[in-house]
């Protein structure tokens, strides 16, 4: 459902929208794709049954003209391809509720986004492919590295044993 890559080099420019979606990916980023995103089966290993981690749904007014189009759309995704290094835990959606406790049974996934949308006018203007159009931030709960546990735990002993010594 999503691919993300990386924007660095030479030759990259801040992403675009006013060429076809291949152009504007790859003139927006080195071609590296460092993770994406997606639906995963539930328990059960079947795409489209009601244990599938995820979900992605919005609400919008689809009567009203685009150049006056706003609506809200939710997701809550998994890691699909990570090869970004590091590991990522699992985080619930605080608007899961939307949709109903019951029917998600408090899902934990790698991702969860809430973003308002709106009509693009570089659609209405032919000048680009994307209709819709949204600034909104995603939340990724990454797992902290094994390194940064150890130093977090020696700097406890080491306060431990300073407060020691200090009573005595």
């Amino acid at each position: 459902m999503f691919a993300l890559f990386t924007q660095t080099g030479v030759g990259t420019t801040v992403f675009e929208s006013n060429g076809s979606i291949l152009d504007d990916v790859t003139k927006a980023t080195d071609g590296t794709k460092w993770m994406s995103l997606g639906y995963l089966p539930g328990a059960d290993g079947t795409y489209g049954t009601a244990d599938d981690d995820g979900y992605f749904y919005s609400h919008a007014s689809l009567g009203t003209p685009l150049q006056n189009f706003t609506g809200e759309a939710w997701g809550a995704l998994n890691i699909v391809f990570n090869g970004t290094g590091y590991d990522f835990t699992a985080i619930n959606d605080p608007n899961e509720s939307e949709i109903g406790d019951n029917v998600l049974g408090g899902v934990l996934t790698s991702l969860h986004l809430s973003s308002e949308l709106e009509g693009n006018p570089g659609f209405l203007r032919g000048t680009s492919p994307w209709a819709f159009r949204s600034n909104d931030p995603a939340h990724l709960a990454p797992v902290p590295e094994p390194s940064t546990m150890i130093l977090l735990g020696l700097g406890l002993a080491g306060f431990a044993a300073y407060s020691r010594k200090r009573m005595k």
